[in-house]
């Protein structure tokens, strides 16, 4: 029995701090009802910390956020350095030449005057004045006749450029003075003549006995005043 309280004796005196105070002994064989806990003592200080502990696994990766908004352009860049420039290109092949031209054909002129006055005899019918012959070709014809009369009759004169059947080119004038004169001008389209030709300029006039004059009848200068002239251009 001694033993037994002497355990509960030591028991008592090893109490941790904060453990309540043993309830009284009851003495001789019979060990006493244990008294109520008493009140927790205050909390020790806190010991040394122990060591770090290894790293946990890696936790799984979140899910990804949502796009934040672009961004302002930024200003732009400097020209670059212009860069060195490319070879000349090879010449090209020189075209084929073209067919050779048609030799030109050197203008040919001929003249004629008339060399003396032509009496129209008849009224209305046409008279020959100068004439020329022309070669193959195509012709420009120009031609004046010197017409008139002495007596005073109103007069009507006419002037061609003829070949006696195909007429290239007509005029006509009037007069009533006494003595009077009229000059008659023309001058044809171009005549292409396949065979050599005679090409002439006539006159008429509505009252006979006219006059195709070879001078001028007032000062005249020589046997031109009625002429014809032609000029080949093909």
């Amino acid at each position: 029995m001694d033993t037994k309280r002497e355990k509960l004796l030591s028991a008592k005196n090893k109490s941790p701090s904060g453990t309540g105070d043993t309830g009284p002994i009851w003495k001789g064989d019979n060990i006493g009802l244990t008294g109520k806990t008493g009140a927790a003592g205050e909390t020790g200080e806190a010991g040394e910390r122990g060591e770090t502990g290894e790293t946990g696994s890696t936790g799984s990766t979140g899910s990804t956020g949502s796009t934040g908004s672009a961004g302002s352009a930024g200003s732009a860049g400097s020209a670059g350095t212009p860069g060195t420039p490319g070879a000349p290109g090879t010449p090209g092949t020189p075209g084929t030449p073209g067919p050779p031209g048609t030799p030109a054909i050197p203008l040919v002129a001929a003249s004629a005057n008339l060399a003396g006055n032509v009496t129209m005899t008849l009224a209305n019918t046409w008279y020959d004045g100068p004439t020329l012959a022309l070669g193959i070709g195509t012709w420009l014809v120009f031609a004046t006749l010197t017409v008139g009369r002495v007596n005073k009759d109103p007069t009507l004169y006419g002037a061609r450029i003829t070949n006696g059947t195909t007429h290239y080119a007509s005029t006509e004038a009037s007069n009533n003075l006494q003595p009077h004169v009229c000059s008659l001008s023309m001058i044809s389209p171009p005549i292409v003549l396949a065979v050599p030709t005679t090409i002439k300029a006539q006159g008429a006039a509505t009252v006979a006995a006219s006059t195709i004059y070879a001078a001028a009848t007032s000062n005249g200068s020589g046997n031109n005043a009625s002429h014809i002239r032609a000029l080949r251009i093909a």
